[in-house]
C-alpha cells in the first residue's frame, strides 16, 4: 500500500507526553482542563507554545504548565479535521 504523504502534515514531536501518555506534536490540539490549545512553535521566544482557541492568546507552554497543570489531552489535530485547518 503506497500512501501520499503531505509535507505541510509533518510536524515535531515537543518532547511532552499528555496525560494518557501519548506524545505532543506541533498541530495538535490540546485540552488541559477547560481550555483548548492548539501547539505551535513560538519562533520569536525559541520555545513550544499554545494557542488558546478561545482567546485567541500565545503563551508558552511551560508558562501554562506552571499555571495550569500538565494535565494535556490530545483531542484532535488541525490537519486531520477540516474545522482546524485555518488555524
Amino acid at each position: 500500500v503506497i500512501h501520499e504523504i503531505i509535507s505541510d502534515t509533518i510536524t515535531r514531536y515537543i518532547g511532552l507526553k499528555d496525560k494518557n501518555n501519548k506524545k505532543i506534536f506541533e498541530g495538535d490540539i490540546c485540552q488541559n482542563g477547560e481550555r483548548i490549545y492548539l501547539i505551535c512553535w513560538l519562533s520569536s521566544q525559541y520555545t513550544w507554545g499554545c494557542y488558546n482557541l478561545k482567546t485567541g492568546r500565545k503563551t508558552p507552554i511551560y508558562q501554562v504548565i506552571s499555571h495550569e497543570g500538565n494535565n494535556f489531552e490530545v483531542i484532535d489535530n488541525k490537519f486531520d479535521n477540516p474545522d482546524w485547518r485555518n488555524l
